[in-house]
């Protein structure tokens, strides 16, 4: 139950592939930077730079690609670690590693589930929030004028 990316509806009238190798088919989040979740690995805690419903991307880099890796999910305001399995798809020098959940059982991808949703919806809130202030500023600035 996540929020997808909306999609532009293109005429069916005319055939087009649309081949995007960075699209995402769930949101990605940012934990909040008070409020970090790690992924850990044999004792080692490694940062969450973004998180989605298919999988998360680890703020380290040099991990190899294609390898299974297992280890335990630490969400903030949660007690227990979730057990999960991810592939790491690509791990490069400019960018975060990204991995994708290949073993998680039902209990703990719904424990993920309710996060995401959570973290999505207070990011909604904050940006329209500052979309306000801005909006009010730009307003206030034109009957200063």
């Amino acid at each position: 139950m996540f929020w997808k990316k909306k999609t532009k509806n293109k005429s069916s009238s005319s055939l087009e592939v649309d081949f995007d190798p960075d699209r995402r088919e769930f949101f990605r989040i940012k934990p909040a930077q008070d409020h970090p979740v790690y992924f850990r690995v044999r004792g080692r805690n490694l940062r969450v730079a973004d998180i989605s419903a298919g999988g998360l991307a680890l703020a380290v880099k040099g991990l190899p690609e294609g390898k299974l890796i297992s280890g335990q999910l630490i969400l903030p305001g949660y007690d227990d670690p979730l057990d999960i399995s991810v592939s790491i798809l690509h791990s490069g020098q400019d960018r975060p590693t990204a991995c994708l959940f290949q073993e998680i059982n039902e209990y703990d991808r719904e424990v993920l589930h309710q996060y995401v949703l959570t973290r999505q919806k207070k990011a909604l809130e904050e940006e329209r929030r500052l979309q306000k202030e801005k909006n009010l500023k730009l307003k206030q600035n034109k009957l200063d004028q």
